[in-house]
C-alpha cells in the first residue's frame, strides 16, 4: 500500500494526527457500525455519524484504509499544516 506525502521526507510526523476523510465521494462514517456509509444512504444513529473518521498516526492510517471501500482516496489531516497523507482503500467488496 503506497501513501503520498505533501512533507519532505525529513520534517514528517508520526503522531499528532486528528482524522481521515474521502476525497473521492461524500462518505459519512457511522460510528455505530464501524463503516463508511453513501451520503444520501447514511442513517443517523444514536451514537452519530460525521465526515471523518478519528485516526492518530500513519500506522492506524494503513489499518483503516484496509478496511475502506476499494479504490477511494482518502486524506489524513494532521495537527501541523501543511503535513497531509493520502492513501488508497484497499477492501474488496467480495467475501
Amino acid at each position: 500500500m503506497k501513501l503520498s506525502y505533501t512533507m519532505p521526507k525529513g520534517k514528517r510526523t508520526k503522531k499528532d494526527k486528528l482524522g481521515i476523510f474521502c476525497t473521492s465521494k461524500k462518505l459519512w462514517y457511522s460510528f455505530e457500525t464501524n463503516s463508511w456509509q453513501i451520503g444520501v444512504k447514511a442513517e443517523i444513529t444514536e451514537k452519530g455519524i460525521s465526515t471523518h473518521q478519528p485516526c492518530k498516526s500513519i500506522r492506524a492510517f494503513r489499518r483503516k484504509l484496509k478496511q475502506a471501500p476499494n479504490g477511494l482516496k482518502f486524506c489524513l489531516i494532521s495537527e501541523k499544516r501543511g503535513d497531509e497523507v493520502y492513501g488508497v482503500g484497499t477492501k474488496s467488496n467480495s467475501k
